[in-house]
């Protein structure tokens, strides 16, 4: 794997099937990242299948989250699963 210090991903699509019939990536690609240590910092290094992606703009089947509720978001989380999953996952953790 190759080093670099950032990747962008710049737009998703929340459905399970691409209505424009283009390709999306998948989450299993972008899960292809491992962290090394070098000196005293940490550093990500990505397989060149995602380095391939840099700087171009993407699709992912998924969700987009807001982290704050209100009408002028800029932050958000993208996830594969939806809120009802994040949500079963958070109370199982609080019922432990």
């Amino acid at each position: 794997m190759q080093s670099r210090r950032a990747l962008a991903v710049v737009l998703l699509a929340a459905s399970s099937a691409l209505a424009d019939g283009s390709a999306a990536v998948s989450w299993e690609t972008l899960a292809q990242v491992s962290v090394s240590r070098q000196k005293d910092r940490y550093v990500a290094e990505f397989s060149r299948q995602v380095l391939a992606l840099d700087k171009r703009e993407v699709k992912l089947r998924g969700f987009m989250l807001p982290l704050e509720q209100g009408a002028g978001q800029r932050r958000f989380v993208i996830d594969f699963a939806g809120i009802e999953f994040l949500a079963s996952i958070a109370a199982h953790l609080d019922a432990a």
